[in-house]
């Protein structure tokens, strides 16, 4: 039966004369937009490139004068096809909501790019359809949470296929101290960081609180000011950050630069730079002959203070130690202050006798990672008065004891 179909291509060039000759009638060019696209859904998948570019061409005269319950058709069949005429969905995607939001909560052939052009230049009605996407990449959710209203940012935060930045976690942070249908999203998210969730328990409207106590995740129950987070819940949450990172193809990538004699600081800086956290930690365990695991814990560790002594040893740039604490987990794991005050501890710490604590550091990072924070590190200050703590992310500390 297929074999009696026609290809599109055999059929472009009568198309574009019927087009050309065509008087404008709104129900005729109707007519044919939907046929089109029916013949477009059998045969996309057989066509080549040029017979797609043919395709997205007509389509868009036609969608010059069609209808909007026709352009609504189209946006419904384009965006569950395996290929789609690309321009001609990124119209479709600005258009009215009723007929943009199919392709935008559907259409795999939308890219970053095309998403953020949309968020940007629609409204919240276009925000909320990409809000609702499977996934959503973190420079995508950043423009929906600053841009978006409250119930946005609830929809974002209940996307558990959206990935949020640091950015994105503290606004949603900011916002769930007073709104507790965001709080309850965020807590259900699993990839929440550590510090967030700290965050939440002192400062949000007490679903985290009631949330850990009735799931027994924290087995004291509702967790009080002075109290510590369990001892287990910080790897917890450190590893299921981390699930989003593949080591083993950056092991593979890093050994591939190396065969092209690229290795060393200044690639360590270009991984920074495109912040690969992946490469960067493993380069970062070629570099200073230990295991992978031990750097990636020291990495992910509240307190940056292991990986100063480790960066120490090398010893690595200034501008490449700034670099590491702000990307990866760290990126929403550490405030500027906190950041500052390492690059000061960095600086302040004597190279031989890093040199001679990096061993005892190897043999203490085992399988299990970065150690928690506990809240009486809140009181350890460093020499010059800075606390390394994670504590300190929050965007409006309360005094202690408050």
């Amino acid at each position: 039966m297929n074999s009696t179909i026609p290809s599109f291509g055999s059929l472009s060039q009568s198309l574009d004369r019927y087009l050309s000759r065509q008087v404008r009638c709104r129900n005729g060019n109707d007519a044919l937009a939907r046929q089109l696209s029916l013949l477009f859904s059998i045969t996309c998948e057989t066509s080549g490139p040029e017979e797609i570019e043919q395709f997205d061409r007509i389509f868009n005269r036609l969608v010059d004068e069609a209808a909007i319950d026709t352009r609504a058709f189209l946006s419904v069949q384009f965006s569950v096809a395996a290929r789609a005429p690309r321009t001609t969905i990124r119209r479709l995607a600005r258009d009215v909501i009723e007929v943009a939001r199919p392709i935008l909560v559907h259409s795999p052939h939308l890219d970053d790019a095309d998403l953020i052009a949309v968020a940007v230049d629609a409204g919240l009605a276009h925000m909320a359809a990409i809000a609702e996407r499977a996934e959503l990449s973190v420079v995508v959710t950043d423009i929906l949470v600053r841009r978006g209203d409250d119930d946005l940012r609830r929809k974002v935060a209940a996307n558990h296929g959206a990935l949020l930045s640091g950015q994105g976690f503290r606004r949603l942070s900011e916002q769930a101290r007073t709104d507790a249908r965001l709080e309850g999203h965020l807590v259900e998210r699993e990839d929440l960081p550590a510090i967030v969730v700290r965050f939440l328990v002192r400062h949000g409207t007490g679903k985290a609180r009631e949330c850990f106590a009735t799931t027994g995740t924290l087995a004291s129950g509702p967790v009080r000011r002075e109290e510590s987070l369990p001892a287990d819940f910080v790897p917890r949450s450190v590893a299921s950050w981390l699930a989003i990172y593949d080591f083993d193809a950056a092991e593979a990538r890093v050994a591939a630069f190396a065969d092209h004699g690229q290795r060393g600081e200044p690639l360590l800086l270009r991984f920074v730079a495109e912040e690969r956290f992946p490469e960067a930690a493993v380069l970062l365990a070629r570099m200073l002959g230990v295991g992978r695991d031990a750097v990636v814990g020291w990495l992910t560790d509240a307190d940056p203070q292991a990986f100063l002594v480790a960066a120490r040893t090398l010893p690595l740039q200034v501008r490449t130690v700034s670099g590491l604490l702000n990307i990866g987990p760290w990126r929403q794991g550490l405030n500027g202050r906190t950041r500052q005050c390492a690059i000061r501890s960095y600086q302040a710490l004597p190279i031989e006798a890093c040199r001679q604590r990096l061993a005892a550091l190897s043999r203490a990072s085992g399988p299990a990672g970065p150690q928690p924070p506990d809240d009486r590190r809140s009181d350890r200050r460093g020499d010059r008065g800075c606390a390394l703590d994670a504590d300190w992310w929050s965007p409006d500390p309360s005094p202690a004891g408050a």
